[in-house]
């Protein structure tokens, strides 16, 4: 019976690679104190830290001053009222989210503006609130108010300017209930404005009719349809030069209620108009 021994084998040792393993071992540890070291000294420093970075101070704004630029006295002191009514003043303490509330707000509550905005001046510390108006084309009196419209139709309205007066008037039967007329109807307004038939500087419209009456030297005249303004003024003007012609009484009236049936009428009696 034999008896045989395993021999013994023998890896050779990599000294380099366990060198560089036990460096990056004690590279390991000496980060994780470092980071710990880091995080107590924070701890027990860091209200210290935060305070001489001052990082509250530099993102507050606190008002120093407080100017509203904007062309009338009206406009000023109904800013400056809203503004003190949400708490705004020197000294007060606001966001940038403030400041966009304050505007909104002015914009909601002063119809005279045309337009408003409020900045933060971050180095003087200036609250700048700066406003626009609108510029009036024409006076529109309803039953329920006063207004003014801009050329473009938008309806406002400016008490300081209703003090003031001459402005071509619309006398309007109806509620106005948008900010904005019908285009047709601002074109229309336009038309009758700027025509040198007219001779008083007042409009009558009826909305639920489709009609409107103004002033002539001749006479009043009745006009329908609001989209056909211009056709309706070119046959006006013929009519009157024609009228010269004849031997009618002044005042007579011109009515184009059938117009879109091709009829105009000239009348020497102011009831059938």
């Amino acid at each position: 019976m034999y008896l045989f021994k395993r021999k013994k084998t023998f890896t050779p040792i990599n000294r380099r690679y366990i060198r560089q393993q036990k460096i990056k071992r004690i590279a390991i540890f000496l980060t994780v104190c470092v980071f710990a070291e880091g995080a107590f000294l924070f701890r027990q420093q860091g209200k210290e830290f935060w305070n001489k970075l001052n990082i509250a101070h530099r993102f507050d704004w606190q008002v120093k001053q407080i100017n509203i630029v904007a062309p009338t006295d009206y406009l000023k002191t109904e800013i400056a009222k809203i503004t003190k009514d949400k708490q705004i003043d020197v000294g007060t303490h606001i966001t940038a989210k403030d400041a966009a509330e304050l505007q909104n707000t002015l914009k909601e509550n002063i119809k005279e503006a045309k337009s408003v905005k409020v900045k933060r001046k971050f180095f003087t510390k200036e609250l700048l609130i700066e406003a626009e108006k609108f510029t009036p084309f024409v006076q529109i009196n309803t039953p329920q108010d006063n207004f003014f419209m801009t050329e473009e139709g938008i309806i406002f309205q400016d008490l300081e300017e209703q003090q003031k007066g001459g402005f071509f008037k619309i006398s309007l039967n109806a509620k106005i209930e948008s900010e904005t007329l019908a285009k047709e109807l601002v074109q229309f307004i336009k038309e009758i404005k700027n025509t040198s038939l007219r001779k008083t500087d007042v409009l009558t419209i009826d909305l639920a009719g489709q009609n409107a009456q103004f002033e002539t030297n001749f006479g009043p005249v009745k006009l329908n349809n609001f989209k056909e303004v211009k056709k309706q003024l070119s046959v006006l003007t013929e009519i009157l030069q024609i009228a010269k012609t004849k031997k009618f009484t002044v005042p007579y009236f011109v009515d184009f209620t059938y117009y879109d049936n091709g009829k105009v009428y000239l009348k020497q009696n102011y009831k059938d108009l």
